[in-house]
């Protein structure tokens, strides 16, 4: 081997394991453990399964953060995760199959009451310096807890940190150690150990890790631009590229919106004429229409008394003839009452009497429970039991009523309270829409955004004093958030709320003003200042550009303009920022975000009242509030929806309860069978019937009295048939006299409601409407001809809206394109909608609509395309080329730092015959295509080029084009951003062997495609050995102070050839660096030359792992007496 600078003697510099102790971690169990390679080469060893890989995840552990780790690696477990921090700190150690279970049970050597310490102590000998490295973990209920130990000593467990109490002694202890530190996160402590190794990057701990498991090489750009460079990253200037372009976006989408609304606006400005020809008219027959029902209702009243005067006369003759009915009928019953004495004197009478008696005593009581067992059947179908049930299923279903209804009772008042609180709710919230609503057109009458409690408490004191709303106004009148710092608009606002509320009171009304507050009660609370403007306190302000007050417009032509402006300058002086650094150096500073500070004192409200718009108070437009408060009151309305709904379900459930525990009350009534068991009667009767035949058939004289009782009971019959139906006839008449009285009462009703119209002026004009309409009117025909009659007023309603329709029309639907364009508009421009807000599809607006496209035209739209070109043409250029020679930096240094990796690789033997060394080649990627490196570089070349020479709006409009592809596909995209701005990926990497006699090239590798096993694993270990001495901190200038000389290397050499392991031992030599191997039994041969120490793993019983160190001729000898044995 050929000597290089990196030959050094291990005790010249370089942070080395001196020993590492692991407590409770996997399955090294309830003691202390020990490695203990004293900064050289030692091996680790023993049989598959003893416990080697857990002592390697110990040392990944203390290094290595854990989204760049990953356990068990020789296995290849870093996809299956079959080992985490838990399961080592249980002592996972096999799983177990529990009967009548699919699943298997893991089994654990330790419970979440015990703990886990990891600890390595690193010393670099040229300088004697010792640094600990310690984690101590233990478990919370089901949370693993963590801290992390950087000491510059040299510490054990059994001396510094046992016993772990739980009351935290154990970490006072430790920081009674000199510079011990405790962090609680990983990132800190990485910090700080980071730097004191020389670490070049993070970078250096992924390294570590990736050669814990290197086998061999895989795809070389990826294993250079992974391990060798640093990643990239310009996320924060093309953050302030983004902020710069939106703003930018903005301007020009508001050009465009103002643009596309002149192309509306001005069709309208000129055709907006005359529309109210017709209007007189209209109005006229709609009033005709109006007292159409009360014309037909003074109509049908006089039907009505005419009807009812007939009926009255109908009535009096039916009376009449029931009463000559019911003379008939008495004749008739004595004559009955004659022969029934006739035939209760025959002995045999008697008998049939009694029969007859008992008859219909039986009928009676079959007929009473007959009825009953209707009854019940009728509930039993109701509530869903069985309608004829025999005993056993009456009394099932008494039991199961008497539950139902149990169930009924306690649910009633479930639901009763559920509906008084949601009733309560609803209530509440018809009051805060209802305030919402009185907001909104409080706030249509007027155009500041004050809230109207404090209108009203000043409209009190104008009513009063005879002032006017410009003498006495709010701050919030006189001040505005600039359109162009609408950005700083919400911040604004909760910082000056309680100032915008302050009513001014010139001197001449100052007394009125005390007088009347003092004795009135404002129903609320005012603040309000006694102010003259005339008398101002004449002193300089040093305004800084980005102070509060450049962000505001004051009312220009408000006599207290001087006065609010020397009031902020005073009082609100604040220094707009969004740079904390800058913040923490003012005085007075506030963010976009609402924070605040004065002083010492600090503040942010992001209460929902103080950020919401609805509550914004400073301007002269509310139209954005409005738009903002009715969005409010709309989703007030779907929340009141919705609770409108709740109360119908539980009323129509509490409905249907009350219903059901009626009828199971009517079911329980019933408390016997018997009272429904009407069968057991009929027998009986027709026993009855049969004993009246034979008696009635054995007697002739009795017979021929049957006879005559017959007769006379059927003319009976008769006459009572006569007399229900002329009882009917009756009932029926007076049926119609008394819905007669009801249709007079609601038609008076009618003529009642229009008791404040002179009606006989309107009725002569609905005469000409009742030409043609059946008359004279009668009951059956009247509702009729109303019909008609309100059919052919609204027909000319109807005719004359048409009329008026087709004048409006153009006009209206010019206006309603403008204010509802389509959604391709108002999506482009989602302000469009607040722009119209105020605006309506009427000619009644039309002076708005022509003010507004005056304003667009002639002040809105110039400004805005003044605002465009200066932002394009100079602020953005600036950001441009920031982001541009941020890459360019970062691709320089890439280059740097290959030529700093070559100069490694220079110093490393490739080949020995001949000698060869390895350099790391790249050149420009050439990925043509629109989503390749190149195109993205050249795109930044063309807007840059652009943006310098732009003058005419064509040109500007151009160059904003390409600006606008650009970002917005890399913020739409973002994995394409990311590879494209990585300049990693601006150049393509491959290795060049060369000769070491003439630097002559000998061969090249692209990648580490069709090269045999060995080459492979050869490449590999050249190049990690060049990333590690880069990363590491091991330089070729001979500086060893800060470096870090330790790695693992688990079973690297399992499959690879003697030859080649020996060149990676050779390799790791001539870097210096300290090598723990980890290699299986039969692979020991390989590395034994190397080796000065050897921990020997076991685990005999499969639960218990233990490790011996011995030094290498231990081990040897050992090894010896076993071949001798």
């Amino acid at each position: 081997m050929r000597p290089t600078l990196y030959q050094t003697h291990h005790e010249l510099g370089g942070f080395r394991l001196q020993y590492v102790e692991i407590y409770n971690w996997g399955t090294f169990d309830k003691k202390i453990w020990r490695l203990t390679p004293d900064g050289k080469h030692s091996l680790l060893t023993g049989a598959n399964g003893s416990g080697k890989t857990t002592l390697v995840d110990a040392l990944l552990t203390l290094l290595v953060p854990a989204g760049k780790r990953f356990y068990n690696q020789s296995s290849g477990a870093n996809t299956r995760r079959e080992r985490d921090e838990k399961s080592y700190c249980l002592g996972a150690y096999g799983n177990i199959q529990t009967e009548n279970k699919a699943a298997s049970t893991t089994q654990y050597l330790r419970t979440k009451s015990d703990y886990s310490i990891l600890l390595g102590t690193f010393r670099d000998h040229a300088s004697d310096q010792a640094v600990t490295l310690a984690q101590v973990r233990w478990f919370s209920s089901d949370d693993l807890k963590r801290v992390f130990i950087f000491s510059p000593n040299a510490l054990t467990i059994k001396e510094h940190f046992i016993p772990l109490d739980p009351g935290g002694e154990w970490r006072r202890r430790l920081r009674g150690i000199g510079r011990t530190e405790i962090f609680d996160t990983f990132t800190q402590y990485c910090q700080k150990f980071s730097k004191l190794f020389g670490f070049k990057s993070e970078k250096a701990l992924s390294l570590f890790a990736h050669t814990v498991g290197i086998k061999v090489l895989g795809n070389l750009n990826e294993f250079i631009r992974g391990n060798m460079l640093e990643e990239t990253n310009v996320d924060e200037e093309f953050k302030k590229l983004r902020e710069h372009y939106d703003n930018l976006l903005s301007v020009h989408n508001t050009i465009e919106k103002a643009k596309e609304q002149l192309r509306y606006l001005e069709p309208i400005t000129e055709d907006g004429r005359a529309y109210l020809q017709v209007g007189e008219a209209l109005r006229d027959v709609e009033q005709t229409l109006e007292i159409v029902p009360a014309y037909f209702a003074g109509k049908k009243m006089e039907l009505l008394d005419e009807a009812s005067r007939k009926k009255g006369d109908k009535l009096a003759r039916v009376e009449s003839g029931i009463q000559e009915l019911r003379a008939d009928m008495t004749n008739l019953e004595r004559q009955r009452t004659d022969i029934e004495i006739a035939i209760s004197k025959d002995e045999t009478g008697e008998q049939i009497r009694n029969i007859e008696r008992d008859i219909a005593a039986a009928g009676k009581e079959r007929d009473a429970r007959q009825a009953k067992a209707r009854e019940y059947g009728m509930i039993a179908e109701m509530i869903g039991y069985a309608t004829r049930p025999d005993e056993s299923e009456f009394y099932e279903n008494m039991r199961k009523a008497k539950i139902q209804k149990q169930e009924i009772d306690e649910r009633l008042p479930a639901l009763h309270e559920q509906w008084s609180d949601q009733r309560s709710l609803l209530q509440g919230q018809k009051r805060e829409s209802q305030a919402l609503l009185e907001e909104i057109h409080s706030l249509e009458g007027r155009q500041n955004q004050i809230p109207l409690k404090n209108i009203s408490i000043r409209k009190g004191i104008l009513d009063h004093i005879g002032a006017t709303e410009d003498e006495l106004p709010f701050i919030g009148e006189l001040i505005k958030v600039k359109p162009t710092e609408k950005a700083w608009e919400s911040a604004t606002e909760r910082l000056l709320h309680n100032f915008a509320l302050i009513l001014l009171v010139p001197n001449k009304y100052y007394r009125q003003v005390n007088q009347y507050v003092n004795s009135t009660d404002l129903m609320g609370r005012l603040v309000y200042y006694r102010v003259d403007p005339q008398q101002l306190e004449f002193r300089g302000y040093d305004e800084h550009p980005d102070s509060l007050i450049n962000k505001l417009e004051l009312a220009p032509h408000s006599p207290y303009r001087d006065w609010l402006k020397q009031q902020l300058q005073r009082n609100y002086n604040y220094i707009c920022t969004n740079r904390l650094e800058d913040f923490q150096h003012y005085d007075k500073a506030m963010t976009k975000e609402g924070l605040v500070k004065a002083h010492d004192r600090h503040e942010k409200d992001d209460r929902i009242q103080a950020v919401q718009q609805g509550n914004y108070v400073l301007g002269w437009d509310n139209s954005e509030k409005i738009a903002t408060i009715q969005a409010q009151r709309r989703d007030l309305e779907r929340r009141m929806n919705g609770i409108a709904t709740r109360i119908r379900e539980i009323e129509r459930e509490r409905e249907d309860l009350s219903i059901t525990r009626d009828l199971l009350n009517k079911l329980l009534s019933f408390a016997d069978y018997y009272e429904i068991d009407w069968q057991k009667h009929v027998a009986q009767i027709q026993q009855l019937y049969d004993e009246e035949l034979r008696l009635k058939e054995s007697s002739d004289k009795l017979q021929e009295l049957e006879d005559q009782l017959a007769v006379i009971n059927e003319q009976i019959r008769l006459k009572k048939q006569d007399e229900d139906k002329m009882a009917e006839q009756r009932a029926n008449l007076k049926r119609d006299m008394q819905e007669y009285e009801q249709q007079r009462a609601n038609n008076a009703k009618i003529l009642t409601a229009y008791s404040h119209l002179a009606l006989n002026d309107y009725f002569e004009k609905l005469m000409p409407y009742l030409e043609g309409v059946k008359q004279p009117f009668t009951l059956d025909s009247i509702e009729q001809a109303a019909s008609e009659t309100r059919d052919k007023v609204y027909r000319k309603v109807r005719e004359i809206r048409q009329e008026q329709s087709r004048i409006e029309l153009e006009l209206a639907r010019k206006m309603h394109a403008f204010k509802t364009p389509p959604e391709e508009i108002t999506q482009k421009y989602p302000s469009w909608t607040a722009d119209t807000f105020d605006l309506r599809d009427s000619p009644e607006f039309l002076g708005d609509y022509m003010r507004l496209f005056e304003r667009i035209k002639d002040e809105d739209l110039p400004r805005h395309e003044q605002r465009f070109k200066t932002w394009l043409n100079e602020r953005l250029i600036v950001n441009f080329a920031s982001f541009e020679t941020s890459l360019d930096k970062q691709f320089k240094g890439i280059k740097a730092s290959i030529k700093e990796l070559n100069e490694s690789l220079k110093q490393i033997e490739f080949h020995s015959t001949p000698p060869t060394y390895v350099q790391i080649d790249y050149k420009e990627i050439r990925d043509h295509g629109e989503s390749g490196v190149m195109m993205f570089r050249q795109s930044l070349r063309e807007v840059f080029a652009n943006l310098q020479q732009l003058h005419e709006p064509q040109e500007l409009e151009e160059s904003f084009k390409k600006v606008k592809t650009i970002i917005e596909r890399m913020t739409l995209d973002e994995a394409w951003r990311r590879r494209v701005t990585d300049v990693r990926n601006w150049l393509e990497f491959g290795a060049i062997e060369n000769h070491r006699n003439d630097d002559s090239p000998k061969r090249y590798y692209d990648d580490s495609q069709g090269l045999s096993g060995g080459e492979k694993a050869k490449l590999a270990y050249t190049i990690l050995a060049s990333a590690i001495a880069y990363q590491f901190g091991i330089n070729q200038n001979g500086d060893q102070n800060k470096s870090f000389r330790f790695v693992v290397v688990d079973e690297a050499f399992s499959k690879v050839d003697p030859e080649n392991a020996l060149f990676a031992m050779e390799l790791f030599k001539q870097l210096d660096l300290q090598l723990m191997v980890v290699t299986p039994l039969d692979k020991i041969n390989i590395v034994e030359k190397f080796i000065h120490s050897v921990h020997y793993t076991e685990n005999k019983n499969r639960q218990n792992s233990a490790v011996y160190d011995l030094t290498i001729q231990e081990y040897l000898a050992k090894k010896d007496a076993l071949k001798a044995g």
